[in-house]
């Protein structure tokens, strides 16, 4: 039997998330919270760009590289990005791209052709191959991994059947040596297809990565505002969509000169007090200044600088508590940034202490935006603590952190 024996039900409930898409007449800026926004350069050195200086020049992106005003490099993360939130279901392609949606539940004014689904992505309609496809997972099932001799459809319950998928749609129908078994599409977690050719070339595009799972080849980027304008090329219309994206909803954007699976770089910068080195996490017991700036996973702590009057940029994601050592008498300044996303949905606080006191507290959904705290010589704790919502979006940023010594 070959694919193009497969019969396409298209009846299937449209399941909610998916490629959310920003229009341009929205409030320019209302409620973003970009923060510092990471250029990478091809030998991993990276450049910071503050999220005002980000926003006030030109961004142009291609396969041969991203420019943000005069600065140059291959990829573009933020450290405020949240990570995937995979709301949706969505199909996988062979050549990496995900896509989360639903099948098409319209009738089409023409037949679908054999061994192909109409795959429907926020406001992209596409005519895809199962050839091209590498799987389909359901509402917050992680995409399957291996290499398979047959097509596998993974139930709920666990349960795994091999076979030819012959009906994909409300219904899915698998051929298991010649015995047809059916399941409702409501207790499958997972289809995978075996790859029927070797994987194709990576194409000479931009590789984009958005915080609802989307993983998205575009021919170029460009900002407009606070969103970014992608030329996403569609096989089935034959002319590229254009598609807007809020900037903080993407994740991170990569030219083919990096790895696909994302780019890990490598940061230590100096700490207030004099001390070399990220702070350190009592959490982890010791020091991490290892992360992946794409898809947009980052570690517990990592710290840069100095920058502008010796400043730097701490990202602290919890629950957790960081050490910073302190010379002399002086006040602790800072701007303290947390995702909108983020303070939507979870109510952590940073706490900041020193010998046991408190000196400050500031609430992730609290309208304080900065921080300015005297200090002793000496350590000072800094503690995100969660809410009641748990540790879900316990992440903050202290921007432009600056000690400043008392006059003697």
């Amino acid at each position: 039997m070959t694919r193009s024996t497969i019969m396409l039900v298209l009846a299937c409930s449209t399941a909610p998330g998916g490629i959310v898409v920003t229009h341009a007449d929205d409030p320019d800026g209302a409620g973003l919270a970009l923060g510092t926004t990471i250029l990478v350069h091809q030998d991993g050195s990276i450049v910071r760009i503050t999220e005002s200086e980000a926003l006030s020049v030109p961004w142009i992106g291609t396969a041969a590289g991203v420019s943000i005003g005069n600065e140059r490099g291959c990829a573009v993360a933020w450290p405020l990005a949240m990570a995937p939130r995979a709301i949706s279901q969505a199909v996988w392609l062979a050549d990496g791209q995900c896509w989360p949606g639903s099948l098409d539940p319209t009738e089409p004014a023409e037949p679908v052709e054999p061994g192909t689904i109409r795959w429907r992505a926020g406001p992209m309609l596409m005519t895809l191959p199962l050839s091209a496809l590498r799987a389909w997972t359901a509402v917050g099932v992680e995409v399957p991994t291996g290499t398979l001799d047959a097509d596998r459809v993974t139930l709920r319950n666990g349960d795994v059947v091999d076979g030819l998928v012959t009906e994909f749609g409300s219904t899915v129908s698998i051929d298991v040596d010649g015995v047809l078994r059916s399941f409702d599409g409501d207790v499958v977690a997972s289809v995978q297809f075996v790859q029927a050719t070797d994987a194709p070339a990576m194409p000479d595009r931009l590789r984009v990565w958005v915080d609802d799972g989307a993983i998205i080849d575009a021919e170029s980027i460009e900002r407009d505002g606070t969103l970014l304008r992608l030329k996403v090329p569609l096989a089935s219309s034959g002319k590229p969509f254009q598609l807007r994206l809020r900037i903080d909803q993407v994740l991170g954007v990569a030219t083919p000169a990096l790895s696909r699976d994302g780019l890990v770089v490598r940061t230590q910068g100096p700490v207030p007090g004099g001390s070399t080195g990220a702070p350190s996490t009592a959490s982890q017991g010791g020091v991490s200044s290892t992360w992946s700036t794409l898809p947009g996973i980052v570690p517990s702590t990592e710290s840069a600088g100095p920058g502008r009057l010796g400043s730097m940029q701490v990202m602290l994601r919890g629950p957790g508590m960081w050490s910073m050592p302190i010379a002399a008498d002086g006040v602790l300044v800072s701007q303290v940034l947390v995702p909108d996303r983020a303070r939507a949905v979870a109510d952590h606080a940073l706490v900041v202490r020193q010998a046991g006191v408190e000196l400050a507290r500031i609430e992730a959904r609290s309208d304080v935006r900065s921080m300015r705290v005297m200090v002793k010589p000496g350590t000072v704790e800094l503690e995100l603590v969660p809410g009641k919502a748990g540790p879900v979006g316990c992440v903050t940023e202290l921007a432009d952190l600056v000690f400043i010594k008392a006059a003697p």
